[in-house]
């Protein structure tokens, strides 16, 4: 047995004012009487009696005695390692892809998941610890070791296609760290599409599947890069697609701009894949691949879209006392140049960079970039204040950008700092008041604050920094203008946020028209044709940086879709497993020092006679 707080058992003590008030009671008075022949059988009687006497006599003060005790006992929190069953772990892993909107026999692929998940929990023992995993662009944790079967049919409700392919390798990924099969685990991916043999990455994984093969093609990827000779033009890889079991012949047009296609006749096997090369393209900003095919059935995926641009460095400064394990995870990223500065050497020089993060330190003035404040003291002109003490409010917010693939209970920390939420934020962990981490656009700089430890030795080597810090650097990269999780809606204007050191932003649509804002004038994007759309930024007529935003139109759902997958399997028995857990012996000491109480009370109204 453990003890949380020794230093109570001083309450002990208090015994020692109980027999001082003992000893101090009334004694009782000496009084003379003509004859004790009245006396003589209470006199006899007393002499007889033994311990029993004596401990009716004492009972009460006893009683007091052991209620002080007990109480003493459970201030001192009582502690006793004892085990809990757990229900085997289960992963359910939902494929997002735009085909899972087709619709087919009254319902889309997506409803007919959604029917095999339940069924699949059905099957299941209900003390398994169910987790859903929407496989999406950016793969989200939407519930997690859950048991009520409510919660989990809410969250399975909750998923939806999506206009692009999902990561579903990352989403395995995430799933393997939580129900590994490895360990005991179960992992089952419901999708609609599958090809080949699984790699290794899907070992363990039990596949559901809906939809069958049919007649389509489509692309899967186009690069373009400048030939390798100086005079030489452009340079395209197309990649196609054939899904239906049947040889194709398709027309493959590759349009640079608005200037005059380049077509190339292809013919695919069935179930194959193509790459086409075409090279001495014009030199323009965007270009466009496009299939062809007349028994194509599902064109969502017949048209894909690249952009021409040198890659351009995000200047990242790290500002602290201990920088070294921030700047390592920061250099592990491509197009991320970092640089670590002590805090008397920022003051003499604050350098100029894209991105500042500042470990336990806050300048008096903050540079024209975006800033991460990591557990910073008060800072008055953002309206950050640490809520008082160190505490594990994990509250994990699905629509997070900051905590995308990142369950919040897995970074509970004991020295997370919360914070008040300003209003110019949210909360990614935390509610609606306090946060230990947040991100909010404040005078037009992204601005993140993170009350974890992000520098101890071994939150650095937990599985989840480098994903946190991923998510850190896509959402406060003032390159990106358009906010990570921001929906395109066509003709719906969604504001950009622009670079703090940029004085002018020129938005180019696809038919060539081009937006101009400049000083203080509010950047919009108004996305009305499909294709893509670049975000120039200007810094005093130099250009900062070029970015491309890609607005595709919503999946068709009257098409049909993609190759087979195997059946549903027989779910295996779910075992179960015994974990360690700490015991609270503390409520029930608390509960035996009342019941001695009462038992003192008892004795001392109706023993003692007194009312």
């Amino acid at each position: 047995m453990n003890w949380g707080s020794a230093a109570s058992f001083g309450w002990v003590a208090l015994a020692g004012l109980v027999l001082a008030f003992y000893l101090l009671r009334p004694r009782r008075q000496r009084i003379v009487v003509a004859s004790l022949l009245v006396w003589r059988r209470t006199i006899s009687q007393r002499e007889a009696d033994g311990w029993l006497a004596w401990f009716r006599r004492r009972a009460v003060l006893l009683f007091q005695l052991l209620t002080i005790v007990l109480v003493a006992l459970a201030l001192a929190r009582p502690e006793q390692l004892g085990t809990v069953e757990l229900g085997s772990p289960v992963a359910l892993v939902m494929d997002t892809s735009p085909s899972m909107a087709i619709e087919a026999d009254g319902s889309s692929r997506m409803d007919k998941v959604r029917t095999a998940a339940r069924r699949l929990l059905q099957s299941l023992d209900e003390s398994a610890r169910i987790t859903v995993i929407a496989a999406g662009r950016i793969p989200r944790v939407l519930v997690v070791n859950q048991t009520d079967r409510v919660v989990i049919d809410r969250s399975l409700e909750g998923v939806s296609p999506e206009s692009s392919v999902g990561q579903v390798d990352l989403a395995i990924d995430v799933a393997r760290s939580i129900a590994d099969p490895d360990r005991g685990g179960q992992i089952y991916l419901f999708t609609d599409s599958a090809s080949g043999d699984p790699t290794s990455g899907y070992a363990g994984v039990r596949l559901v599947g809906v939809g069958s093969s049919v007649s389509n093609v489509g692309l899967d990827g186009l690069e373009v890069r400048r030939g390798l000779n100086i005079d030489a033009g452009v340079q395209a890889l197309v990649i196609v697609r054939n899904d239906g079991s049947q040889p194709v012949d398709v027309s493959l047009r590759v349009s640079p701009g608005s200037k005059a296609p380049v077509v190339r006749n292809v013919r695919i096997g069935p179930r194959a894949r193509t790459t086409v090369f075409v090279d001495d393209l014009p030199v323009v900003d965007t270009y466009i691949a496009s299939v062809i095919s007349p028994s194509d059935v599902f064109d969502a995926d017949d048209d894909v879209f690249a952009t021409l641009h040198d890659e351009m460095l995000m200047s990242v400064m790290v500002v602290g006392e201990d920088p070294d394990p921030i700047v390592r995870v920061l250099q592990s990223f491509p197009g991320v140049s970092v640089v670590a500065s002590g805090i008397d050497a920022f003051r003499e020089d604050p350098g100029v960079a894209d991105l500042y993060v500042f470990e336990g330190f806050v300048p008096a003035e903050f540079p024209p970039a975006s800033v991460v404040l990591v557990r910073p003291p008060d800072v008055p002109v953002l309206a950050l204040k640490r809520k008082g003490g160190q505490g594990l409010l994990a509250i994990p917010r699905p629509t997070s950008p900051i905590m995308r693939a990142i369950d919040a209970r897995d970074i509970q920390l004991l020295n997370n700092i919360v914070y008040t939420v300003p209003d110019w934020a949210s909360a990614d962990i935390g509610d609606a008041s306090h946060a230990v981490v947040g991100h909010g656009i404040l005078d037009g700089r992204r601005t993140v604050f993170v009350g974890l430890d992000l520098v101890d030795a071994g939150v650095s080597q937990a599985f989840w920094y480098p994903m946190f810090w991923a998510n850190v650097l896509r959402w406060a990269d003032p390159f990106r203008p358009l906010p990570n999780g921001t929906k395109l809606v066509s003709a719906d204007p969604v504001q950009l946020v622009r670079h703090p050191q940029a004085d002018r932003v020129v938005v180019v649509a696809p038919d060539g028209s081009q937006a101009e804002f400049t000083d203080d004038r509010v950047a919009m994007l108004y996305v009305t044709v499909p294709g893509p759309y670049s975000v120039q930024q200007f810094s005093q007529e130099s250009l900062m940086g070029e970015a491309t935003i890609e607005f595709s139109p919503q999946v068709r759902r009257d098409a049909a879709m993609v190759s087979n997958v195997p059946l549903l399997m027989d779910p295996v028995e779910t075992s179960k497993t015994v974990a360690q857990e700490i015991v609270d012996l503390a409520p029930w000491f608390v509960g035996a020092a009342f019941l001695v109480l009462v038992g003192e009370w008892w004795l001392f109204n109706r023993i003692r006679g007194v009312r």
